[in-house]
């Protein structure tokens, strides 16, 4: 697989790298990680980075393109499988497609899937690839692959974090990287994010069953003066490592009517129940749209069922 991802790469002398919406550190790290690894080992072609702009300064800006020869070029997609999660959907436009992805669902877009189930985090994946193929890493490609990683695991602490995320992690560490650096550009944050975190804490309810989970209004968002994406993936970890907490979901409702729902269990798999409602993602950390508050309810039962059956140790 990783010889076929190669020599397509060398067959096209554009390539497009997209990556899921709602980016987070491991879509942006891996997509911008695997743009610099390309421009370093294969200086003479054109690679760009295409998404909606994000939160994320840190790991580098999109880039921008008004037109491009879809015959003649190719995508690549990191971090997500699925076409309704793929942010820009110009990458249907080229002649193919590769996806390279470590959560559980299928690719309904690939013409050709690299998914490893195992791996913590996609720039897991593009580093070993890299090594593999003896490229060479620079500082921009080393920072952003490390930022997915370490986002991805929980600074290593996840379940799933396996011997191949450290080897990955060294091996970058390798490349000169200030630890330190990184962590405190990742996890400093501003006193409004502090004073989410504190609200989230306190609100909560946790349900006889070990099921916790959190309702945001649109009006959180304004309320505390941060972004919808912090309200919703910034949230779902307060409800997390308390004991007696087997399974919590982060409800929040978007401008739109949405609902966004993250969902994150200790020990019980609950990717079925994402998946069940169009969501997806990991077996320990998932997640879905929905489109009322009473299916916020459904879903509940839903964890509630699934934890009520499982082994709980």
């Amino acid at each position: 697989m990783i010889k076929t991802i190669q020599e397509k790469i060398e067959a096209y002398s554009t390539i497009l790298i997209f990556r899921h919406l709602e980016a987070d550190y491991d879509a942006l790290g891996s997509q911008l990680g695997l743009k610099a690894l390309i421009q370093e080992n294969y200086p003479g072609k054109q690679v760009l980075a295409l998404g909606q702009d994000n939160q994320f300064d840190s790991l580098g800006k999109m880039d921008h393109l008004q037109e491009f020869e879809g015959d003649k070029t190719l995508a690549i997609v990191v971090d997500v499988a699925q076409t309704h999660r793929i942010d820009d959907e110009r990458f249907l436009k080229c002649q193919e497609i590769i996806v390279i992805d470590h959560h559980q669902n299928d690719s309904d877009c690939a013409t050709l899937f690299w998914q490893d189930k195992k791996a913590i985090a996609a720039a897991e994946m593009i580093t070993h690839l890299a090594i593999k193929l003896n490229w060479k890493f620079n500082s921009q490609s080393a920072k952003a692959l490390m930022m997915g990683l370490v986002s991805d695991s929980g600074r290593f602490l996840f379940k799933g974090t396996r011997v191949e995320s450290f080897e990955a992690a060294a091996t970058l560490l390798n490349q000169g990287l200030d630890l330190d650096e990184i962590y405190q550009s990742m996890y400093t944050e501003n006193i409004e994010m502090k004073r989410l975190r504190g609200y989230g804490l306190s609100t909560f309810t946790l349900l006889d069953s070990g099921v916790a989970y959190l309702r945001n209004a649109p009006d959180i968002k304004r309320r505390f003066n941060v972004s919808e994406f912090s309200v919703s993936r910034g949230l779902v970890s307060v409800m997390g490592q308390i004991k007696g907490v087997h399974a919590w979901v982060n409800f929040t409702e978007t401008d739109e009517g949405e609902i966004l729902a993250e969902i994150r269990s200790a020990s019980v798999p609950l990717d079925d129940v994402a998946k069940s409602y169009g969501g997806g993602g990991h077996q320990l950390a998932c997640g879905c749209t929905l489109h009322s508050w009473p299916q916020t309810q459904e879903l509940i039962n839903a964890i509630e069922k699934k934890v009520g059956t499982h082994d709980l140790k």
